[in-house]
């Protein structure tokens, strides 16, 4: 589980967190026109698929070995 190991929670919560941050600028870049805070959501939104890949990871390493993957 994710929640289960620390690190993993830690890149959940702090992805969470990036996201919300990154919608609130969008919406409020939009609101407002400001090319800026669009861009710069963007950015933050390519920011959480990092997180997302490093989460993805942090759970695939604690899987473990089987008949098929014999490194886990």
């Amino acid at each position: 589980s994710i929640l289960a190991d620390k690190t993993s929670r830690n890149l959940f919560f702090f992805l969470c967190l990036n996201l919300s941050f990154a919608f609130v600028e969008l919406t409020y870049g939009i609101w407002s026109n400001s090319l800026g805070l669009i861009s710069d959501s963007f950015h933050m939104f390519f920011d959480c698929t990092a997180l997302l890949a490093g989460l993805a990871a942090s759970v695939i390493s604690r899987w473990r070995s089987n008949d098929s993957f014999s490194y886990g």
